[in-house]
């Protein structure tokens, strides 16, 4: 009986433990901006599962995205203003248990015309950097993105 009521109360230590672990997330802050500087509303955000392309979110922002997001899985954050080129963020799932993560962005949202439609590859990619122990984004990657968003808006 003792030796079941061990084996018992270590099952449950073990459970309790693995159950406390949670799932990641990632913090996301970010404010929007036009290429002139000045802050822009009227963002709607779109959080959409990056497997099955099945909506998880939808807002509405004036300007500022706060939004904590589970690292269960990889999604896709689009962010669209009518007028404007849509942005891409691609957050990579991370297999981290509990940990709490914080991302801080500025993006600049670009003007294009009626006719234009421009929805390109993510601006950025997020992944989890073991060395660094947290989120990074390829900056190189982003210039190049922007650029290419550019070079879209030009030949119209």
């Amino acid at each position: 009986m003792k030796k079941l009521l061990t084996t018992l109360s270590f099952a449950f230590i073990l459970c309790a433990f693995a159950f406390s672990q949670g799932t990641s997330s990632i913090y996301l802050d970010g404010i929007f901006k036009t290429s002139s500087g000045g802050r822009l509303k009227g963002i709607t955000v779109q959080v959409v599962d990056a497997e099955t392309q099945k909506e998880i979110l939808k807002l509405d922002l004036n300007g500022k995205f706060q939004q904590t997001v589970n690292l269960d899985r990889s999604v896709t954050i689009y962010f669209r203003k009518e007028g404007y080129a849509t942005k891409k963020i691609f957050v990579e799932k991370s297999d981290i248990d509990g940990k709490k993560f914080r991302f801080n962005f500025v993006m600049e949202m670009l003007k294009v015309g009626k006719k234009i439609k421009i929805d390109s590859d993510p601006v950025a990619v997020l992944r989890y950097e073991p060395k660094k122990k947290g989120y990074i984004y390829d900056k190189k990657y982003t210039e190049k993105m922007k650029q290419e968003i550019r070079d879209k808006i030009k030949k119209s």
